[in-house]
């Protein structure tokens, strides 16, 4: 996964997503972390909101605020995983 695509308003950093869908993956990531699934279920929100253009830093941003440091930190760690391809 590449941190910025540019061009997208989805990675503008005042942004709000612009569907549902969109809102409701973020919603169901934000409540996988919070409830401390396990990496497996967490990954195919994280990997559904990348297709959808939503940047790392976007979805780490929106974790801290909504959450804390701690999960924040998770997903991070999650997401290099993804781009390191293991």
């Amino acid at each position: 996964m590449n941190e910025t695509v540019s061009n997208n308003p989805h990675n503008q950093d005042n942004s709000i997503p612009y569907t549902l869908w969109s809102a409701t993956l973020l919603d169901l990531l934000i409540d996988a972390l919070r409830k401390e699934l396990p990496d497996d279920q967490i990954i195919p929100s994280i990997r559904a909101l990348h297709k959808r253009h939503f940047s790392a830093t976007y979805l780490v941003r929106k974790t801290r605020q909504r959450l804390n440091e701690q999960s924040a930190d998770r997903l991070l760690d999650l997401i290099r995983r993804l781009q390191s391809g293991n």
